[in-house]
């Protein structure tokens, strides 16, 4: 069995962009392309009032005054459009779940219920990538601590399945997305003695238990598992949450379960920020609003001094520590000769700073422009933004920054002189970082007479069909209309087995093909599914998605162990099904509406034949092979009377040989030539042919 909580996939990489959205940005495209013709009108009376001397009438100063507001009303709707087309369901990342709760639920021997509320809440794209990890993480606390075993449930007169329940709710300004077990609960006594005994606070000192649940290193298991035991988790989860501005909450009780919640604040576009623009020394930064409490003047003599080495002011009643900007980043300080000091007055998740500048500017839009990740030393440093008049300065990183200043590590690296060093040149057509392409040397290469756009639209439908098929499978485990469920899950698996034909991928084309056969067993009840067969169909299903997620840079080939697994399933005892004997010594059940249907036939200038084929044994799952050559020979006449019947070869019991009773408008060596040009086709490896001519009824 694969490893119990190991995710195959993450969240999509493409996204579906929904038609009002695109319909939506043609129109600011064309609201654009007016604004610029306005524009270029206002550059053409300029430039004459610079050349000839002209004045410029009031009609200039309406242009440039309709050009300014069309510019920000276009901005501020291009900013609201990009968030609203990056926003995804968070479905698509709950579903991610489905496999590894299911597989952990296994290990431990539990019945779990892994239950979705709110799947069609949608986030940003950027959250629910991230989310994947923490959720993860919580919802294997909730199997592995929360769920008791079902003789503790039984014992305590609870259902024997764990309900586990992943809930999303839109807020006005966040959302919240929660963990809920019907478990054991959290032992709030329990955990403080634990955490007194092990050092992590001090005896009788008020803590609040999701700060002990969260301490690194904290666990209330002994001793490590494959799952828990570790003390790592809960402290990146609240990590995770804050670095998005939220908030981590837990509400326990005993024997009753748990529930962890996560708020997290919408989000804005990564990389367009209101900011307010100011100056330290020569170089120009911008701070995010939404982080600045205020800005004001103060005396220098109102800064006071602690312990001779830390400095503050008190705002608002409070105190507040301060600092100068320039001295901070290393780059000396903005106070010299100065006695009225600007001061911004700085929020961060759990602290405030005064931040001493030069001067404010005001506040604009801009577009931070992330740095690298070889940048990532550069720290209170977020990026590098284009001001008004095409000058470069830096985005401050407040967390950071006040990270940074509180907890004493001293002057941040100087790193401005690499910042700037690393920054794009102060042009527009830079704002745009591009992601950088993969260093990894692919092993093979797809090579196919498909262009790139069909490769790349046949990999998304693979992609979706293969998270669609592993969700059918995950429900065969509890469906009550398994041969609903099956017949979908092979229409999805043909349909992949298809494109990967067309790719020209034939080692996977016959690993597919064996699944498609492993299912069918189990359809048609040869094989009884069972927790190892569905490990099997899981592991296989997990194969062909991470082929189809490498693709195109690199092509996978079939791993041995879990091929041969398959094969192993496909060598079952054909017991059910007809033989070719006992498909040659029966004679048809001649109906009087078969005997019917012959007579007509004949009447109307047809042949009637009875017809006995045999076909390759193992290629194709027998029934398919067998309906599909009946579709082909009621295409080419009409279909009386078979052995086995339908009804049996729809219940799997259809050996490699068939015999068909029917008519058609062509004479025997006419059909015959339509035989040897469609058999090889459909796996006929031998037929034999012989015409009725003496029918019931007639004595000729």
């Amino acid at each position: 069995m694969t490893e119990t909580m190991q995710l195959q996939g993450r969240t999509p990489q493409k996204m579906q962009v929904r038609l009002e959205h695109m319909d939506k940005l043609l129109s600011l495209a064309g609201e654009v392309i007016i604004t610029s013709a306005n524009l270029q009108d206002m550059e053409r009376r300029v430039q004459s009032a610079v050349t000839r001397r002209q004045t410029l009438g009031p009609e200039s100063l309406d242009i440039i005054k309709t050009s300014n507001e069309s510019t920000r009303r276009i901005s501020q709707d291009l900013h609201d459009l990009v968030m609203a087309i990056r926003l995804v369901e968070i479905g698509d990342t709950m579903r991610l779940f489905k496999r590894p709760v299911r597989d952990l639920a296994r290990t431990l021997e539990k019945e779990i219920s892994l239950v979705f509320e709110g799947a069609d809440t949608m986030i940003d794209k950027a959250l629910a990538e991230r989310l994947v990890d923490p959720l993860l993480h919580l919802l294997r606390n909730a199997v592995d601590h929360g769920a008791i075993s079902p003789i503790e449930r039984a014992a305590a007169g609870l259902p024997q399945t764990v309900t586990v329940t992943l809930r999303a709710v839109n807020l006005e300004h966040a959302v919240e997305i929660s963990v809920t077990d019907d478990g054991r609960g959290i032992d709030d006594e329990a955990i403080r003695r634990l955490a007194e005994q092990s050092g992590i606070i001090e005896i009788d000192q008020p803590c609040a238990l999701i700060d002990i649940l969260c301490t690194p290193g904290f666990s209330t298991r002994t001793a490590a598992t494959q799952t828990s035991g570790r003390g790592v988790g809960l402290d990146l989860v609240r990590e995770m949450v804050s670095e998005f501005g939220g908030e981590l909450s837990i509400e326990s009780a005993v024997g009753q379960g748990t529930t962890v919640t996560m708020t997290i604040p919408k989000l804005r576009a990564v990389n367009i920020i209101d900011a307010l623009t100011l100056s330290a020394g020569h170089l120009l930064f911008a701070l995010p609003i939404h982080r600045i409490e205020a800005s004001l003047g103060i005396p220098r003599n109102s800064i006071r001094n602690a312990f001779q080495k830390e400095r503050y002011i008190v705002y608002q009643g409070e105190t507040v520590p301060i600092c100068d900007l320039l001295e901070v980043l290393g780059e000396g300080t903005c106070e010299a000769g100065r006695d009225l000091l600007p001061v911004v007055i700085l929020q961060s998740r759990d602290a405030k700073l005064a931040l001493i500048v030069s001067e404010f500017l005001g506040p604009q839009k801009l577009v931070n422009i992330p740095f690298e990740e070889n940048m990532s030393h550069a720290q209170a440093i977020a990026g590098t933004t284009v001001f008004t008049g095409g000058k470069l300065g830096l985005t401050v990183d407040v967390d950071a920054l006040i990270d940074a200043t509180l907890n004493l590590r001293g002057p941040v690296e100087k790193t401005l002189d690499l910042a700037f060093a690393s920054a794009p040149p102060a042009n527009i057509s830079n704002t745009v970082s591009l992601a950088s392409s993969r260093s990894e040397s692919p092993q093979e290469a797809l090579t196919t007479e498909l262009g790139s756009s069909d490769v790349n639209d046949l990999l998304s439908e693979m992609s979706t069909s293969l998270s669609a098929l592993q969700d059918i499978l995950l429900g065969l485990e509890t469906s009550d209309n398994t041969h609903r469920d099956i017949k979908d899950a092979f229409r999805r698996l043909h349909g992949i087995k298809a494109n990967f034909s067309m790719l020209e991928m034939d080692p996977i084309v016959n690993f597919a093909h064996r699944l498609e056969t492993v299912m069918d067993y189990i359809r048609s009840e040869r094989l009884t599914m069972t927790p190892d067969l569905m490990d099997l169909l899981l592991d296989s299903v997990s194969f062909l998605t991470r082929v189809t997620d490498a693709l195109p840079q690199k092509v996978l080939g079939p791993e041995e162990e879990l091929s041969e697994r398959l094969l192993q399933r496909c060598e079952v005892p054909q017991e059910n099904t007809l033989c070719d004997r006992d498909i040659i010594g029966r004679a048809f059940d001649m109906t009087p509406e078969i005997e019917l249907q012959m007579v007509t036939a004949r009447k109307r200038g047809h042949h009637v034949f009875e017809t006995y084929f045999t076909f390759h044994p193992g290629r194709q799952a027998d029934y398919l092979v067998a309906y599909l050559w009946l579709c082909r020979l009621g295409a080419m006449g009409t279909v009386l009377s078979t052995l086995p019947s339908i009804a049996e070869i729809e219940q799997g019991q259809c050996g490699n040989a068939i015999k068909v009773l029917w008519s058609a408008d062509k004479t025997e060596k006419a059909l015959k030539e339509r035989l040897e040009e469609h058999a090889p086709l459909y796996d006929v490896s031998s037929y034999q042919t012989v015409e009725i001519t003496r029918l019931p009824g007639t004595t000729d």
